[in-house]
């Protein structure tokens, strides 16, 4: 197993290229199986899964934010600006999904 940093601060708005980042990683044949993993388990790991999930697998962002809530992501105590993150970005990929539909 090869172990990669993504630096993200827990109560802080991640950085504009993490998602774009992460995918590439988990995407790389390369770099699998890939194991995701933070101290806590539930709060950024939730978030990059949330990614994944909406990007890959096509899932809605309420359906992702289900999922973080099941495995234990709050938002109380700084977290929201991860949750914020998460509903940006599914944004971002309907906006370019609207994009790509006016082009074609």
């Amino acid at each position: 197993m090869r172990y990669i940093n993504l630096p993200m601060n827990v109560r802080g708005y991640p950085p504009e290229d993490l998602a774009p980042r992460f995918l590439d990683l988990v995407n790389n044949p390369e770099n699998w199986p890939v194991y995701v993993y933070c101290h806590g388990g539930r709060h950024r790991t939730g978030v990059m899964t949330a990614i994944y999930r909406m990007a890959i697998e096509g899932w809605d962002v309420q359906r992702a934010y289900a999922e973080m809530r099941r495995y234990g992501f709050y938002k109380r105590w700084g977290h929201g600006p991860l949750k914020a993150y998460v509903f940006d970005y599914h944004r971002g990929l309907q906006e370019a999904a609207a994009q790509s539909n006016r082009q074609d």
